[in-house]
């Protein structure tokens, strides 16, 4: 591929771009190295010898808040305006500024790595103080030979940074759209950026960024739906009680092998029947609780086909699944449209009555997460009549002993937050209803 004259080497030791901190918990990317932000003054882009695009551009749904969006300008370094190199972790990778084959303009940004340990690269558009408690939707045109995450990026005055990962892409050898919405909450006072990331050997191309403020598309209710992965003893036997002295019900992920085996810290299949028996939703959670979209298409088919016959042996067929580590594929979304209803994924946000009932978002429940934390998610779902969607794991008397557990204390004051603010607490299946 042809280059341009900005070509950023990021081979650690010999990088210009400085190294980032180490990362954080698999439901956050790692920070981001400080860059030097470019210039706000840009000069002419030099003249190219490739013609500009003849496509015909989406429609635009408001002002793009992303100055420079087709990074067609030069800012004042070799940079294009308004635009910044990054990474973290161990590979060789190039980030450039490509004048061959844009989907629109002459130019286009391009990440190709050659070797791959860990971390991520991205490019990172100047951050936005966005509009507290509004909607806003990020769209781009990308091009990648596998599976990439896009990541909302918070940076506060005081310095903290926060990570969520927020939508997923997949491979593509023309140029597509990927497009998400999400919520600017009132509790989070900060500058935002969308990361779209590189983190594999591969190439990821975007073009024809855009970030709008669009109107709400609320349903005629808040929803919350509590939901628990894995099927441990203590989600039957705390979770699903406590659930039930206050008349609610809960969707619960069953991994087939582990229920089969019955072994602690798991549930059995007597436990799954109980929670049948009193109305609480049952989904797969697979069989064997593999990351799927490592796996043949045989054996990921397999994975999904066996945990939902298992579930239906117990009576009650799985509506749904919750992908283990919240990981998949293109193939694996596509396979699961033929057996499941919806999916529920391991990317983070509130769901409004646009959601896609196969890329359900959460909020994941973990022992780093507050209370207070929790209780403003409420709130926002509250404030803007959408769906909550909380995943659990295991849940303990005491002190989280590792990241997956939740102290009963934590998740009861949870659920009477939630009675006293008197939402609608509905496994997933019934709120899936409403989309």
């Amino acid at each position: 591929m042809l280059r341009s004259a900005l070509l950023v080497c990021l081979l650690l030791s010999a990088c210009t771009v400085p190294a980032a901190s180490p990362p954080i918990p698999p439901t956050s990317s790692a920070s981001p190295s400080e860059s030097p932000t470019p210039s706000a003054s840009s000069t002419p882009l030099p003249v190219s010898s490739a013609s500009p695009s003849p496509r015909a551009l989406p429609q635009t749904k408001g002002p793009n808040l992303i100055a420079n969006a087709g990074a067609e300008l030069a800012g004042s370094s070799e940079y294009p305006e308004g635009w910044t190199p990054d990474y973290w972790g161990t590979q060789t990778t190039t980030l450039s500024w490509e004048s061959t084959g844009s989907y629109s303009g002459n130019r286009y940004l391009s990440i190709e790595t050659d070797s791959h340990s860990d971390g991520d690269a991205k490019w990172i558009s100047k951050p936005q103080k966005l509009e507290k408690d509004a909607w806003y939707e990020y769209s781009e045109q990308y091009r990648a030979d596998g599976r990439n995450r896009l990541i909302w990026a918070c940076r506060t005055a005081a310095g903290q940074r926060v990570y969520r990962v927020v939508w997923q892409s997949h491979a593509s050898s023309d140029w597509s759209p990927a497009s998400f919405r999400f919520y600017n909450s009132g509790f989070q006072d900060c500058e935002t950026s969308i990361m779209h990331v590189l983190d594999r050997k591969g190439y990821l191309h975007t073009d024809h960024h855009e970030l709008v403020k669009v109107e709400p598309k609320p349903f005629a209710k808040a929803m919350v739906s509590v939901t628990f992965d894995d099927i441990y003893t203590s989600a039957v036997d705390l979770g699903a009680s406590e659930l039930e002295k206050r008349g609610w019900k809960g969707s619960f992920y069953v991994t087939s092998r582990y229920a089969r085996e019955g072994k602690a810290p798991y549930a059995d299949a007597n436990k799954i029947q109980q929670l049948i028996s009193k109305g609480h939703e049952i989904g797969s959670h697979a069989h064997t609780h593999p990351y799927l979209s490592q796996l043949q298409d045989i054996e990921a088919r397999a994975e999904l086909r066996s945990g939902y016959e298992y579930l239906k042996s117990l009576g009650q067929a799985p509506a749904g699944v919750a992908y283990p580590f919240g990981d998949f594929s293109d193939k694996v979304e596509a396979e699961t449209k033929t057996i499941h209803a919806y999916a529920r994924t391991s990317l983070v946000g509130l769901n409004d009555k646009t959601a896609d009932p196969y890329r359900l978002r959460i909020m994941p429940v973990t022992s780093s997460t507050t209370t207070s934390e929790l209780f403003a998610w409420i709130e926002d779902a509250e404030r803007t009549s959408t769906w909550l969607i909380l995943l659990f794991h295991d849940i303990q008397p005491g002190k989280a002993a590792d990241a997956y557990v939740t102290p009963l204390t934590q998740y009861t004051q949870i659920l009477d937050y939630l009675q006293r603010k008197k939402l609608m607490v509905v496994p997933v299946n019934e709120a899936l209803k409403q989309l």
